[in-house]
C-alpha cells in the first residue's frame, strides 16, 4: 500500500512546500516515509507501528509521524495547509526529483499526469 500528501507551510514569509511519500507494509507493520522538501532535501523515515491497523489508517498515521519528524527537524512551530500535487507545477525540476526518487507508484504516476498536464 502507498500513498501521498503536499502540504505548504509558511515560514518567515516564504511559502515552503513538502510532499510525504508513504509505502506502507501493512503485514509487518512498517512504513518508509520519504520527506521530499522544495529545497532539493529529502528525508526517509522509517516508521514502526506496536499495533496491526488498518490500510487507511496505517497511512494517516505515517503521515503525521512524517510531518512531526520533519517539523521538529526543521524547527517550525507552524501548523501546514493541504495542498495539490499541480501547486508544485511552478517547480518542475521538484516535480522530476520526487518522481526519479520516490516509492510510491501512485505519486509517480500522478506526478507524471501532473506534468504531462502542464
Amino acid at each position: 500500500m502507498n500513498g501521498y500528501t503536499v502540504c505548504s507551510f509558511q515560514i518567515n514569509s516564504k511559502k515552503r512546500y513538502l510532499v510525504l511519500d508513504v509505502v506502507a507494509d501493512i503485514k509487518n507493520n512498517k512504513a518508509l516515509l520519504q520527506a521530499f522538501m522544495d529545497d532539493g532535501s529529502c528525508y526517509p523515515f522509517p516508521l514502526f507501528f506496536t499495533v496491526q491497523l488498518p490500510e487507511a489508517e496505517l497511512l494517516k498515521e505515517a503521515f503525521a509521524d512524517g510531518l512531526n519528524n520533519v517539523k521538529m527537524v526543521e524547527g517550525w512551530q507552524v501548523e501546514g495547509s493541504s495542498e495539490n500535487l499541480a501547486e508544485l507545477i511552478k517547480f518542475p525540476y521538484f516535480l522530476h526529483s520526487i518522481k526519479a526518487h520516490c516509492k510510491s507508484e501512485i505519486l509517480a504516476s500522478d506526478i507524471e499526469k501532473t506534468l504531462e498536464g502542464a
